[in-house]
């Protein structure tokens, strides 16, 4: 019995692990976009360096993701 327990705590700790890389994905993003929207009032091409900077964010975030899975 305790055995069950374990493996439903592993899938809902892996569960966690998965839904936390999407939510820093867009949190990531969406820091990226409020960045661009600031440095819009600068210059209205800035923007995009703002969103530039979110996605470059979101990519590492990804990348760190894949290096923790591929190290065991």
């Amino acid at each position: 019995m305790n055995n069950k327990k374990d493996k439903d705590l592993n899938i809902f700790v892996l569960f966690l692990k998965e839904s936390s890389l999407g939510i820093s994905i867009v949190v990531a993003i969406l820091l990226g976009i409020g960045l661009g929207m600031l440095l819009a009032k600068i210059h209205k091409a800035l923007f995009i360096v703002g969103v530039f900077f979110g996605l470059c964010a979101a990519g590492l975030n990804i990348y760190r993701a894949y290096k923790d899975i591929t190290k065991d």
